[in-house]
């Protein structure tokens, strides 16, 4: 994806293996990449916190901080991803410019 999630701000991100060998990448439920190439028994999987730089080699660790690590045994559908990512709650500023 060409958008940087390196803001300082929660995001969700989502990586969806499909069994034809493809995978989808979603930031923020929003699809950023779709039916690119994925593992197989040949290369090595996927790693939680690496960005892939090619086949097989991993580089680019995150530094910030994993939460809510899910692993699932089926591919999940668009709509599933964005059912998934949380509607921000207000913060107390905006509730009082809102009253206000």
């Amino acid at each position: 994806s060409s958008n940087s999630v390196a803001d300082n701000v929660w995001h969700m991100v989502t990586l969806v293996n499909h069994a034809n060998q493809t995978a989808d990448l979603y930031v923020d439920a929003v699809a950023q990449v779709t039916g690119l190439y994925s593992a197989t028994d040949e290369n090595p999987p996927f790693q939680i916190g690496a960005f892939m730089t090619g086949p097989g080699h991993s580089a680019f660790f995150t530094t910030g901080k994993l939460d809510d690590v899910r692993i699932y045994d089926n591919a999940m559908t668009a709509a599933e991803v964005f059912a998934l990512f949380p509607v921000p709650e207000p913060n107390t500023a905006e509730l009082l410019i809102q009253i206000q």
